[in-house]
Formats: structure tokens, C-alpha cells, sequence
């Protein structure tokens, strides 16, 4: 719902797109954006091929080469995206950012009322994240788990994480995180050799990053412990944490049980959230833990990018060679 990350080479099955019925004209220069937000609706099994399969040249009359090249194919995809949020029963309003390349949107939504969510705000050393989520015995729709300092930089950012619990299948979203100095805390966590990694750690909150993952809405694997709201039903369907855990991690291990379970966590940047101090998350044996809890790869990773805490890059051996 942030873009057309997928782009041009897919492969359909013949059947699917008869069923829906081809490429639809009123959306010309974005109909493969529409094609493919319709086929999602039909919950296809789809699989990703991990290589480089094709390379986009930049012709002069290509949106490759300029943004103006095409301008109604933007026009075309906002189009797109908010006939599918409208299929979809989403009561939201897609805005295409406009400090971004073009054809990148955030979504705006209604507020979610205030007592529809429960707010408990944690201590930031590790040793003390469980003590207060324990013996919760939680009554509205919605949990907060925001830490002791932490201050939205928008009055709705509460709401507006809330708002996509809404979506089905979303569990836990997490919002973007910077520090005092205007550095990125958090914009999305991933999964690397064990450990949680987090992407453009202490680079400028300007920092797009790959895909400009540090500014659009995507799922994740992992979101803050110290800046996340999550469904009632799943805290109760999973039990809460772990008490094997004894810090944030615990956390952490919810977000992947969750997943497991069929559920996804997501992370929206456009709401920013403001800490003074660092926000530490390991506690006793609770990596030990976690590794055991990480059976499989990191669902949202890919073998030719290399994550690590100044960002997410291509690995060398894919790197085009020059002609």
C-alpha cells in the first residue's frame, strides 16, 4: 500500500488473470500497480526469486530517466491504490509523499478514539520491561507499550499506529524513532545471523535508505519493544510474553510467535517519536532465547543484501559490471 515495489517482471498464472479480468484501460500507465493490487485480494501463493533477472535502462521518455516523463502514471497509481482501499473496506485517504520520488504514498486515517487503547509506558532498563505487562488484564481493542521519555512529534502518531490494527492480519506496528540530535533510533528491524539488526542506526532522519524503507509504511520483522501497539486478541491468543524472557527481547519473541501464527508486524515511519537516551534491549540469556526462537530466515530478508546497523546494501558479487 506504500508503492509498487514488485515493478515490471512478474509472472501470472493465466487462470488469475482472467479472473480478474486483465489490465484495466482507466488506469493506463500505472495498470500493472492495479493488476497486481487486485490479485493480492485473491491471497495467491507468491514466491520471490532471490536474482538478478533484469536491469531497467533509462530511456529519456522512461520514468527511469524523469519523473515528468510520465506524470500521468502517477496520477494513474494514486488512482489505483485508493479504488483498492475502497475494495477493501479501508477507511483511509493514500497521499503520495511528496519529498520522496514520485509514486510512494502514506496513508491517512481516521483517529482512533483514546479509550480505545491501553497505555503502558515502561521503564527503559531492560531488567524492568515485564513487570508491568505480567498480570495485565487488558479490556480495550488496543495495548501500547511506549517507553518512559519517549514523546510523539504528532498528536495523532498514537492513533495513527492504532489505525492500522484495523487491516486484517496486522498485529503489531511499530512507528519511526529518532533521537535528540535528529538520528534515526528505529525505522524498522530486521533478522541477521541470530540477532536483531537494526537498519541506518544513528544515520540523519533524512535517510531514505533502500526502497526508502526508512520512510514508508512496510512490514517487518521485529518491531520496537519500546514503540508498539498490538491487538488485544493476539496478546490474549499468544499468552502475552514469554516470562523465560526477562527484558525487551521478550517482546521480540511475541513478534515472531505472532508471525508463526499468521499474523504480521508493520512498521509506519510517516509517525515519528522522540527519545533522549539510548533504549537498550538485551537482559540475561534473553539473545540465547530469542536465537531458539528463530527456526527459519528472516521472512522480509533477501541473500543479496547484506543488513547491518548502517543500512541495507546489495552484496558485492550483484553489483552490476560495468560494460
Amino acid at each position: 500500500l506504500s508503492g509498487n515495489y514488485a515493478f515490471h517482471l512478474m509472472a501470472y498464472r493465466r487462470e488469475l488473470l482472467l479472473e480478474l479480468g486483465g489490465l484495466r484501460p482507466q488506469f493506463d500507465g500505472s495498470q500493472d500497480y492495479d493488476l497486481l493490487l487486485r490479485a493480492a485480494e485473491t491471497h495467491p501463493v507468491v514466491r520471490h526469486i532471490p536474482a538478478v533477472l533484469y536491469h531497467w535502462r533509462q530511456h529519456t521518455a522512461s520514468v527511469a530517466h524523469s519523473d515528468d516523463a510520465k506524470s500521468y502514471a502517477f496520477a494513474a497509481g494514486h488512482k489505483a491504490l485508493q479504488d483498492a482501499l475502497t475494495r477493501r473496506g479501508l477507511n483511509a485517504q493514500a497521499v503520495e509523499i511528496d519529498d520522496l520520488w514520485r509514486g510512494m504514498y502514506r496513508l491517512q486515517w481516521p483517529p482512533i478514539a483514546d479509550e480505545a487503547i491501553t497505555v503502558i509506558t515502561q521503564p527503559t532498563q531492560p531488567e524492568f520491561y515485564g513487570h508491568s505487562l505480567a498480570a495485565l488484564n487488558l479490556q480495550t481493542p488496543y495495548l501500547a507499550i511506549l517507553a518512559d521519555g519517549l514523546h510523539p512529534l504528532q498528536p495523532e502518531a498514537l492513533a495513527g499506529l492504532c489505525a492500522w490494527l484495523q487491516v486484517p492480519g496486522v498485529a503489531l506496528v511499530s512507528g519511526k524513532i529518532i533521537d535528540a540530535q535528529q538520528r534515526l533510533v528505529y525505522a524498522g528491524m530486521h533478522y541477521q545471523d541470530g540477532q536483531p539488526v537494526t537498519p541506518y542506526q544513528s544515520e540523519p532522519e533524512t535517510e531514505a535508505g533502500y526502497m526508502a524503507l526508512t520512510r514508508i509504511a512496510h512490514n517487518c520483522s521485529a518491531p520496537h519493544p519500546y514503540c508498539v501497539v498490538l491487538r488485544r486478541e493476539v496478546w490474549q491468543q499468544l499468552g502475552g510474553l514469554d516470562n523465560r524472557f526477562q527484558g525487551p527481547y521478550g517482546l521480540l519473541d511475541l513478534a515472531l510467535r505472532a508471525q508463526h501464527a499468521g499474523w504480521r508486524c508493520l512498521v509506519d515511519p510517516q509517525f515519528r517519536w522522540q527519545i533522549p537516551a539510548a533504549l537498550p534491549l538485551d537482559a540475561g540469556d534473553d539473545a540465547q532465547h530469542l536465537r531458539q526462537r528463530l527456526v527459519r530466515p528472516d521472512g522480509y530478508g533477501n541473500p543479496h543484501t547484506q543488513v547491518t546497523d548502517q543500512g541495507i546494501r546489495l552484496r558485492e558479487a550483484v553489483l552490476p559490471r560495468p560494460c
